[in-house]
């Protein structure tokens, strides 16, 4: 067992709760939710985004929706064939 696992088991952490590493996950299954019902209520992805204080492109991938491509993106994928 390495330094670092020794200390993360021993307790040096001020918290007391088991430990998570990473960024935590936004949007929540709550936040999921609201957006799901701000979509069916005619409410673009982006200004749902905007009033759950995240990215379009994070609510896009939370509630499994292709994001939209651009005509650029397209233009350029074509290239990279």
């Amino acid at each position: 067992m390495c330094r670092k696992q020794r200390g993360h088991t021993a307790g040096r952490w001020p918290s007391k709760k088991a430990l998570s590493f990473g960024r935590p996950p936004k949007p929540n299954a709550e936040q999921i939710e609201l957006s799901q019902r701000l979509l069916a209520e005619g409410i673009s992805i982006r200004a749902a985004a905007r009033i759950l204080n995240c990215h379009h492109s994070t609510l896009y991938r939370a509630i499994g929706i292709l994001a939209p491509m651009s005509d650029d993106s397209l233009i350029s994928a074509k290239n990279q064939r």
